[in-house]
């Protein structure tokens, strides 16, 4: 068994594939690019080589390679690793890990233990009989981190720049070069607790990656939910009505797809709230930039999350379709300013309460402009329908709500003679 220590003071690492970075024109996308990398590492490494006899079923790696120092940037996207710490057995087919931590500059990673093992899968025969492929499957039994997710921020997603707030993760992850799974899936922080599981299918196919994950449980007070929401460099609507909601609770499932065709992401669930419980399904269109979705409840106190005093519990179900598009709803913001989002919402009401009177079967309608939402309800009656129009300006003044009642008589034909 021979044994050396290597020490590299500097080393770098650069790459040009001739062709515009992939964010130029894009800030919001990540600056990390394989095509243009500018790597500069430190490192020391630990080299252990057994001896051809000394390799048996016992001892199966060739050699290890312990990593007992390192640090790198990539200067061209301001990813930094800190130090990372491993032990490399190194076989023919296989790679075993060992007692890996690696740290970012607000971020620790570790785990015990991995397996990467390497296979040829033979391709199919309308193929080629003879052409095989190599494979590689891996497992860590446990990986846990703990994160401020703003650390890959600048490489990866800009939108993450001023998400500070501390993450404890915890889950098992096993894959291949076509997907991951992700068993036991814990996150947690101060007030956020997530259960989940999850898979990554179509790595290798840009078109088709789907990210898709179920919800087991999530809980979270709104102190935290909220907190997170201001990380994020987008308009803040409708936050009197969250805290009115008090704790939150969720469980569903989220997917994501990535493909330029129809980029989306969507939600689907049960939200449970201090005020009542919402079944939800959302989805956002990312390559039209709407959100659109429905939601059902059978109990919800719209009156206390809405500010509205004489408007108590309602059991309802609504379809919605909100514009998430920058420039055209920056358009709307010059010509009307306003503080309400922009678009429209059908909904019908199975039951209500409003100044302890009771109603059923009512339907709504809301369309806003970004200024000044209005909306009509309407009871339908056998021969004449009962209306109440209303209008606002703002979700935080409910309370200062226009109604205008109405009345509208069916149109009576004729009966042919």
């Amino acid at each position: 068994m021979e044994k050396a220590t290597i020490g590299i003071d500097s080393l770098c690492y650069t790459t040009d594939n001739g062709r515009p970075r992939r964010n130029a024109g894009k800030p919001h996308h990540g600056a990390f690019d394989a095509g243009h990398l500018d790597v500069c590492a430190a490192m020391t490494l630990c080299l252990t080589i057994n001896n051809e006899d000394s390799v048996s079923a016992a001892s199966p790696s060739a050699f290890r390679v312990s990593i007992t120092d390192f640090h790198a940037v990539d200067r061209g996207s301001g990813l930094q690793v800190d130090s990372l710490h491993l032990n490399a057995d190194i076989g023919k087919d296989s790679l075993l890990l060992s007692d890996v931590e690696l740290c970012l500059p607000h971020s620790t990673i570790s785990f015990a233990a991995a397996t990467l093992v390497g296979t040829r899968r033979v391709a199919s025969a309308t193929v080629s009989d003879s052409v095989s492929a190599p494979m590689l499957h891996y497992h860590v039994p446990e990986f846990t981190a703990t994160t401020q997710i703003r650390d890959i921020a600048c490489p990866f997603a800009p939108v993450l720049k001023n998400f500070t707030t501390p993450l404890r993760v915890r889950c098992a992850i096993t894959g291949d070069a076509d997907g991951m799974r992700f068993d036991h899936v814990n996150v947690e922080a101060d007030g956020l607790r997530i259960d989940a599981s999850g898979r990554i299918s179509h790595l290798r196919e840009k078109e088709l990656l789907h990210v898709h994950f179920d919800v087991n449980d999530m809980t979270s007070t709104i102190r935290t939910a909220e907190q997170i929401i201001n990380h994020f460099p987008v308009k803040k609507m409708m936050m009197k009505q969250l805290r009115a909601l008090g704790h939150i609770g969720y469980k569903g499932h989220f997917d994501v797809h990535t493909g330029k065709s129809h980029p989306s992401e969507s939600f689907a669930g049960r939200l449970r709230t201090d005020a009542g419980d919402i079944r939800l399904n959302l989805v956002i269109d990312e390559r039209d930039k709407y959100l659109s979705g429905s939601v059902d409840t059978d109990s919800l106190h719209l009156g206390r999350v809405m500010g509205m005093e004489d408007l108590e519990r309602i059991a309802c179900s609504a379809s919605f379709r909100f514009d998430i598009s920058k420039p055209r709803t920056a358009v709307m913001r010059r010509e009307k300013g306003g503080k309400l989002p922009i678009g429209n919402v059908e909904a019908e009401v199975r039951e209500g309460h409003y100044k302890h009177i009771k109603v059923h079967d009512l339907s709504a309608t809301i369309t806003s402009d970004g200024a000044v939402a209005e909306g009509i309800i309407i009871d339908k009656m056998k021969l004449f329908d009962l209306t109440c129009s209303f209008s606002f300006t703002d979700t935080d003044e409910m309370h200062k709500l226009k109604v205008k009642p109405g009345i509208k008589f069916h149109h009576r034909q004729n009966s042919p003679q």
